[in-house]
């Protein structure tokens, strides 16, 4: 047992707080420097198909390769350890956002795509960040040290977009420019190494020969529908995935295209969304819906994550439109945790492992296919991509509501 946890966990935290981090960076630079013809990125007679099939390549293929990295990194814990694979992470993470700084300074889109590449790849450190955590927590501490999981992550989807905001606004600092977030992000995976060599001590564990299944995620999400415990509450989180992509996704392109705000504006708009998600991760909705069993919990807050977003679509001002995200956002944060509950409970205590591969290989794997697939929905609306995570997520409401499982 370790003798300072509280310590050694901080680097741990550090890792989740820089993936929490990635999630919300890029979206607005993305949204900017692909689709804005005022943005000297791209050349001026690129068509608007053209520039949106480019910003769903960019976002989409970091999920994609996160899909298939995550399974990589575990094979990678399993034979190096802990320690480390984290490390081998934020190499990647570091290298991916450093590379995307200069893709964005060179003008360079195949260096973007790079750079996602090798982020996403190396991007699946959250299982094993939150199995090291377990592993130092003191015996009747883990649900403590979980909460600091949580903590870090909803820290870094909230900041992410703030930092992203703030950095690339020269009216802070006069160098600040659309790279400098990655910059800090890049500086801020090499800070996180340095720490977890110097605090986390791993303990000792039998290493397994290093044996790398590219196919294990792609089994895991056929895993999802094979088995009929599981089978229907896959098709209804796979909605939510879904929806969540479709809303999250385009948020600052609807913000960009609504109200003609730039990076900083966009970026401050999704961090009160990811303001709104942390405070519904906290349980304090969930504290409101006490009563609720379960499933019902999730269904009423996905109809409100759908009705408040319906009104952030709608909403002819940005101050109304802010505060409506961030209630939308805390009722989708209040059903996460809730919603991943019910995967728990459907299968033993063996094979909760199994069972959290199946939600992340699904999570991620909606992500990737929405960025990629639906940018061709903006040509019928800039609003068009969210219009329909809030009819998918309220869909997804309905089934839940009608489902029938192993449940509290």
């Amino acid at each position: 047992m370790p003798t300072k946890p509280n310590l050694e966990a901080i680097p741990l935290c550090l890792v989740l707080f820089v993936d929490g981090i990635g999630l919300g960076l890029l979206f607005p630079i993305f949204s900017v420097l692909f689709l804005n013809h005022h943005i000297a990125f791209l050349n001026n007679g690129d068509s608007d198909s053209y520039r949106t099939f480019l910003f769903g390549l960019a976002s989409g293929i970091f999920m994609i390769c996160w899909f298939f990295g995550a399974s990589i990194i575990g094979d990678l814990s399993d034979a190096l350890g802990r320690k480390k694979s984290l490390i081998i992470c934020l190499m990647g993470s570091g290298l991916g956002y450093g590379l995307t700084a200069i893709a964005i300074d060179l003008h360079s889109v195949s260096l973007i795509i790079i750079g996602r590449i090798i982020a996403g790849l190396t991007a699946g450190s959250q299982p094993v960040a939150q199995a090291a955590i377990v592993d130092i927590a003191p015996k009747n501490k883990t649900a403590q040290y979980l909460n600091y999981v949580l903590l870090a992550m909803s820290l870094g989807f909230m900041l992410g977009p703030l930092l992203g905001g703030v950095l690339s606004n020269p009216h802070w600092l006069s160098w600040f420019s659309m790279s400098t977030p990655l910059w800090f992000a890049s500086c801020l995976s090499l800070i996180n190494i340095a720490l977890l060599w110097v605090l986390y001590h791993e303990a000792a564990f039998p290493h397994r020969a290093l044996k790398i299944d590219i196919r294990r995620p792609i089994t895991l999400f056929l895993d999802a529908f094979r088995f009929h415990a599981i089978r229907s509450l896959s098709i209804i989180y796979l909605m939510f995935q879904t929806a969540w992509a479709c809303i999250y996704s385009y948020l600052a392109i609807f913000g960009m295209k609504k109200f003609q705000m730039g990076v900083a504006q966009t970026s401050y708009m999704m961090a009160i969304m990811g303001l709104g998600f942390a405070i519904g991760m906290s349980g304090l909705v969930q504290t409101i819906m006490k009563k609720l069993s379960l499933k019902n919990m999730v269904a009423l807050n996905w109809l409100l994550a759908a009705l408040f977003t319906a009104g952030v679509i709608e909403a002819n001002n940005i101050i109304l439109m802010c505060i409506l995200l961030m209630f939308a956002g805390a009722a989708l944060g209040a059903s996460y945790g809730n919603i991943i509950a019910l995967f728990s409970l459907q299968v033993s205590e063996d094979r909760q492992g199994w069972i959290m591969g199946i939600t992340g290989a699904i999570g991620a794997l909606a992500f990737g296919v929405v960025e990629l697939t639906t940018t061709d929905l903006l040509s019928f609306g800039y609003a068009t991509p969210i219009w329909c995570g809030v009819v998918i997520i309220a869909l997804a409401a309905l089934s839940l509501t009608l489902w029938r499982a192993k449940q509290t």
